[in-house]
């Protein structure tokens, strides 16, 4: 099923357009993280106490959400524990939810490769780029036609407007990103 097919179903059966972060955030408090041992230390603390938490996150929230939105940043933080817990964790979402990788993902020399781990190692649904290294950095992914593609058009960071407003308010870069981005691929991705 393709993820638009999938992501109409969870909407659908949830009666719902509630997705949910999960996301292990440093910054977020949740428990008390110390510095996670380090680049080469050992987090197995921090990563089990991430692990259970989310896998709680997802058995409250599965009945009501129509997707789950996974922030790479988060996982890659905390080294191969992190990909291990992106592992995790994926496993503990219900096949018939959408997931998301939010990755946000932009180099056009790794683009394939990064799509393959994404889409078949991974078994994501869909996955953020940005736009900038363009089309042909887009192409990987778009080969995975049950996939699809969100293109980063726009932020809310403060200092995002500099880029994102230029040349002129009126007639923003955002925009015409979005029309250009709205070329690439087919509509089912």
């Amino acid at each position: 099923m393709n993820f638009f097919n999938k992501l109409l179903a969870a909407i659908e059966r949830q009666n719902s357009l509630l997705y949910v972060a999960l996301d292990p955030d440093p910054d977020s408090h949740i428990f008390e993280v110390g510095n996670c041992g380090g680049i080469d230390g050992d987090r197995s603390d921090i990563i089990e106490q991430w692990q259970e938490w989310l896998g709680f996150i997802i058995r409250e929230t599965s009945e009501f959400v129509c997707a789950y939105k996974l922030s790479f940043g988060f996982y890659l933080g905390l080294g191969i524990p992190g990909l291990k817990l992106l592992e995790k964790t994926l496993q503990l979402i219900p096949p018939n939810i959408p997931i998301i990788l939010d990755a946000k993902y932009s180099d056009l020399n790794s683009s394939t490769v990064f799509a393959r781990f994404v889409f078949e190692d991974l078994k994501f649904d869909a996955c953020t780029l940005t736009p900038y290294a363009g089309l042909d950095q887009v192409v990987p992914f778009l080969v995975y036609p049950d996939q699809a593609v969100f293109i980063s058009c726009a932020t809310a960071n403060p200092s995002a407007s500099i880029i994102q407003e230029y040349p002129q308010p009126q007639q923003p870069l955002y925009l015409e990103l979005v029309k250009v981005s709205q070329t690439w691929g087919t509509p089912e991705q």
